[in-house]
């Protein structure tokens, strides 16, 4: 006789989604209160990201708002200003801000997996920094990153790379039609490429997105999110040298204009990648999924299980002390909870025998 168990069901009668463990915390349970180490889900998506855009040949800018140890800040009424945000590919192309009107500030727990992002207000902050190339390897390069903007209806820069007469010769924009758009312009104006995602970019959300120039097959390309790439095809390799004058410095959340920064990025940036070529196809696929979308679609932890080897109370919260007003919870009785993720901790005091508190975070 074969005995089936039924899924458990919400109030709609629709199955309820089996939870998985991820990651347990161990808190000792006595006399003092004690708590877990980390907050809960800080490290789930860390863990999960399993290629980094420095495991690809001819990275020459790579910025992450969540490395605090990138980031240079002075601090005025609570906000933390960006004065400088350091390249970690290695080539040493960091981006600085030195005038305090236009700095860019820091967004704790602005990305979607909880971590920190860096914003620009859209009216006045930017980053610049220098000639990251000057010209692109077989006129060709890539950059990859994660932005979201609140604005719509307006051409905003994530990063761009100008020549000496201040026009925009390869760059990542949320354009006016509310879509991401790729930039690359060769020496004749009918090189120009901009093609478009298709998908709404300026919808306020998290957004991965891929530009590519592609010289050998003449193309400006664009890819948000997990959609194909959009084409913009000139029928052959660009002709002549996308700088056709000395390129100026690279900028993020602006465009060097001819009358000085505009198109301001009212939004924030998480991570930002260029390489001096065009990632492949099987390439752009792996930093995409196993980089790029854990920064836009997390797996969030909500949910956590205790278990305790003796009788104790708990207590949750971002600097928890339990009590013994808190919770209780019986020895070897299971318990969920709801937690903020990247934020709560699990703290416990014991009833009257010390133990050890399991806190398993289950998505």
């Amino acid at each position: 006789m074969i005995t089936t168990m039924q899924l458990p069901r919400d109030a709609n009668g629709a199955a309820v989604a089996a939870l998985r463990p991820v990651r347990t915390q161990s808190v000792a349970v006595g006399l003092s209160s004690a708590a877990t180490a980390e907050a809960i889900g800080r490290r789930i998506n860390p863990g999960a990201r399993t290629v980094r855009p420095s495991d690809f040949s001819g990275l020459i800018q790579w910025f992450e708002a969540f490395d605090p140890s990138t980031l240079t800040t002075r601090e005025s009424g609570g906000v933390r200003f960006v004065t400088q945000w350091a390249d970690k590919s290695g080539a040493g192309n960091h981006m600085v801000q030195p005038v305090a009107a236009n700095q860019p500030t820091v967004i704790a727990n602005g990305m979607a997996d909880g971590r920190s992002s860096v914003r620009g207000d859209g009216l006045a902050s930017y980053l610049t920094g220098p000639v990251v190339f000057t010209s692109p390897r077989d006129e060709q390069c890539t950059i990859v990153g994660v932005a979201k903007t609140t604005a719509t209806g307006a051409s905003q820069r994530v990063w761009c790379l100008s020549n000496s007469g201040s026009t925009p010769q390869f760059s990542v924009r949320f354009n006016a039609a509310n879509k991401i758009e790729v930039l690359a312009r060769g020496a004749a104006t009918a090189e120009l490429q901009e093609p478009d995602s298709l998908a709404d970019a300026a919808d306020g959300r998290w957004h991965a997105f891929n530009g590519r120039i592609n010289a050998v097959q003449g193309r400006g390309e664009t890819a948000l999110d997990n959609e194909a790439f959009q084409v913009g095809d000139n029928g052959s390799p660009f002709s002549n040298n996308l700088f056709t004058t000395s390129p100026t410095g690279s900028t993020l959340f602006t465009i060097d204009g001819s009358g000085g920064p505009s198109q301001f990025l009212a939004g924030d940036i998480g991570a930002v990648a260029v390489f001096n070529r065009a990632l492949t196809d099987v390439e752009w696929i792996s930093l995409r999924d196993g980089y790029l979308m854990p920064l836009v679609a997390p797996e969030i932890v909500q949910v956590a299980r205790l278990v305790s080897t003796t009788d104790c109370y708990v207590a949750i919260g971002e600097a928890p002390s339990a009590t013994s007003a808190d919770m209780f919870l019986p020895a070897g009785v299971p318990e969920f909870v709801r937690v903020t993720h990247g934020k709560d901790k699990i703290a416990a005091l014991r009833v009257t025998t010390d133990g050890t508190l399991a806190v398993t975070e289950v998505i």
